[in-house]
């Protein structure tokens, strides 16, 4: 299956200011995969240290780790010659070797013209308090399969060049017949998510149900491993409260509410566990008044965003004949499917900005106005609404374009293929890449 990280990995193969490059990401979304299979189409000799499978790899790093040394003992435990620009050393897990991890810094000072690549697992939880090669080494994040990858993993490449581009002015109606595929395609991935155990399951079997078989097990496995990296981790309550979340997207959480009984203090801490461990993403309240968006964010609470639409129902229950059925998506588990769809999209383009997702909700007393997501696009912040409805009746962005006249074009994405613009508000189909 392509993912799209395979350009940014050739991009940093052929950059001459490369340095060792470190691929996070949370469990299961297809690093070892991607980084193998790129190491074998692009070098003459791909050498891959897997550290949680092998002693022997992590022995390499348990003495001197001058380059020259090391190069030594990776030929010998390898079998293969290791000839920079020809050879690409990928070390695997490495989370569980703290001699390769220091080893990165020596690898850029002395030895530069060498690709070496590492991947791991809950690094953020596993790497508390080690020693780090800060300025050494450059990151990727790799994330689930967007709806583009799975698009293009079922052979629909057509399809998706047809979908219109949320920030490209101005934007024709979409075919009636291309729109039918595209929402037809969306009702999967809504199901399937971008989980490539599950993707692949599916295209193997075409079966949903055997693809929530592997969500199933996803959902129970992925905060299990946890403990394995951070001491105090509590298993069953990261289970717990991470359907909480799921269960509660689109929705404002308060920290005393994700687990009544329960001291706040353990609440927020296992959530930074979750979310260090990338299974989901806190969406920040900004008054939007001007950029950054987290100068002025409200510390009361936040909206949650879950690693992965798939696993997001799956753990909702949701219901999948609503999905497939012919019932307008926005109307399936209150729109939640719908907003963790587009949320996931804008995440996975780069955030609302810098990374990070906000949302508005004025603050003021006795007003419900709040707008689903804010999206920074060339020093402009765009309000972003998911559903259906005229111009007319979105009060919520109308309050926000009155108090914000600074602000761009909102934007409103909905079932329908019309496009158009009403003033200042644009209408889009949800399936709009961000």
């Amino acid at each position: 299956m392509r993912r799209l990280i395979d350009k940014d990995l050739l991009a940093w193969k052929e950059s001459n200011y490369r340095k060792p490059l470190i691929i996070r990401g949370a469990r299961q979304v297809g690093k070892t995969w991607s980084v193998s299979t790129f190491c074998k189409e692009h070098f003459a000799t791909p050498i891959h240290l897997d550290f949680e499978r092998s002693l022997g790899a992590r022995r390499i790093f348990e003495d001197d780790l001058s380059p020259k040394e090391l190069l030594q003992r990776i030929e010998a435990f390898s079998g293969k010659r290791v000839i920079p620009g020809e050879s690409a050393i990928f070390m695997d897990e490495i989370q569980t070797c703290a001699g390769a991890l220091k080893s990165l810094k020596y690898f850029c000072e002395k030895m530069p013209e060498l690709h070496v690549m590492a991947a791991g697992s809950l690094l953020e939880l596993a790497l508390e308090g080690a020693s780090f090669p800060v300025g050494k080494v450059e990151f990727l994040r790799m994330k689930p399969m967007s709806f583009s990858e799975f698009l293009l993993a079922q052979g629909l490449d057509v399809v998706e060049s047809k979908r219109p581009e949320l920030t490209v002015d101005p934007v024709p109606p979409v075919d009636k017949v291309v729109h039918q595929k595209l929402m037809e395609q969306l009702g999967k991935y809504l199901l399937v998510g971008g989980m490539p155990e599950a993707v692949r399951r599916y295209l193997e079997t075409g079966s949903l149900a055997s693809a929530g078989e592997v969500l199933e097990s996803l959902a129970v496995s992925i905060p299990e491993s946890f403990g394995k990296y951070k001491a105090g981790a509590d298993a069953l309550f990261l289970s717990a409260i991470l359907g909480v979340l799921a269960k509660s997207v689109g929705r404002r959480v308060k920290y005393s509410a994700v687990a009544p009984g329960t001291r706040v203090e353990k609440v927020k801490r296992h959530l930074a566990i979750l979310e260090q461990g990338m299974l989901f993403q806190r969406v920040g309240e900004s008054a939007a008044h001007g950029l950054p968006l987290g100068a002025a964010i409200s510390p009361a609470g936040f909206k949650p965003l879950i690693l992965d639409t798939g696993l997001m129902q799956r753990m909702c229950g949701v219901n999948a004949g609503e999905v497939l059925m012919g019932t307008d998506l926005l109307d399936v588990h209150r729109g939640a499917l719908c907003e963790q769809f587009v949320g996931q999209e804008i995440f996975f383009a780069g955030g609302s900005e810098l990374g990070k997702m906000y949302c508005w909700s004025r603050g003021v007393k006795s007003s419900n106005a709040e707008i689903d997501y804010l999206l920074v696009r060339e020093r402009k912040i765009h309000p972003v609404e998911v559903k259906s409805g005229p111009a007319g009746k979105l009060r919520s962005l109308h309050v926000f374009l009155d108090e914000h006249p600074e602000s761009g074009d909102a934007y409103v994405l909905g079932t329908s293929p019309e496009t158009g613009q009403v003033g200042r508000i644009r209408f889009l189909p949800l399936y709009a890449r961000m």
